[in-house]
């Protein structure tokens, strides 16, 4: 029981944008019409066991988070944007991590391991194993570009039974590749089986100052770019403020801080292993 609370609890602060832009983003008139096709949508699909992924997360991971696990539309706006793939192949992070959950009064120490591999297009999948005092709570699994902007995600706690929903961009609005400057990725969103927003939430970055990425781990070659990123939902409500690093020599981007309703994220790292 307490695993699972705090896998929950650290689930709430570090929720991608894809999962915390759900909260009052699909529209009042199209609810009933949402739940009677997401009531058949669940009834169509067999939950999958989650015990199919904990078997072989690694083979999970790689058959699950690639380009053709996009929605045709998203898949269709990436491919069309003739984005460079990023300059390695698996990089391995390791980060303690420092996370306040609502009136906590000191935060709380979780230690996590993070691959990166790349998928082409200038995409990343991102596994990460969340662990509290040596026991794993959650893994989770990213399709991202350059790390920082969301595509696929999907959170699993340590005690699951059947494999949550993959929150996922079913339709790209705009995307702004470059991450110098300002950069806007607009899109609908939605859970597989369940229906697609109706108003598109939106990811905004803007980037600030350069420092010696070894300022962040020594390990690490070349330059920093600092990324101030908001989620927006389709409400207009920034609900999520976070911090990136994003590592010029790598084309990747690394989550360094996080501020939302449910509480505060402040990463450090303390492995990084290009492989």
């Amino acid at each position: 029981m307490e695993s699972a609370a705090r896998g929950k609890c650290v689930a709430s602060v570090l929720l991608p944008v894809l999962l915390a832009g759900c909260a009052g983003a699909v529209n009042d008139a199209h609810t009933a019409q949402a739940r009677s096709v997401a009531s058949a949508a669940n009834t169509r699909a067999a939950p999958i066991p989650a015990a199919t992924m904990f078997k072989d997360r690694t083979a999970y991971f790689a058959q699950r988070f690639d380009t053709d696990a996009l929605s045709e539309d998203t898949k269709d706006a990436v491919i069309g944007a003739n984005l460079p793939p990023v300059s390695f192949g698996r990089i391995v992070v390791h980060t303690r991590d420092q996370i306040m959950i609502g009136n906590q009064t000191a935060p709380s120490t979780f230690t996590t391991d993070i691959t990166y591999e790349s998928a082409g297009h200038g995409l990343v999948r991102r596994m990460q194993s969340v662990q509290s005092n040596g026991f794993e709570i959650e893994t989770r699994f990213d399709l991202q570009y350059r790390g920082y902007v969301p595509f696929l995600t999907q959170e699993v706690p340590d005690n699951a039974v059947v494999l949550p929903p993959v929150m996922e961009s079913r339709k790209v609005i705009h995307f702004d590749a470059a991450t110098e400057g300002h950069s806007n990725f607009s899109y609908l969103y939605g859970a597989s089986g369940r229906p697609t927003s109706q108003s598109p939430s939106q990811f905004v970055c803007d980037s600030g100052r350069t420092y010696g990425a070894a300022q962040i781990n020594p390990a690490i070659s070349g330059e920093a770019l600092e990324l101030d990123c908001q989620a927006i939902n389709g409400n207009g409500v920034t609900f999520s403020k976070m911090t990136f690093a994003y590592l010029k020599a790598y084309g990747i981007a690394l989550p360094l801080h996080i501020r939302n309703t449910s509480g505060g994220f402040d990463s450090t790292i303390t492995g990084f292993t290009v492989q």
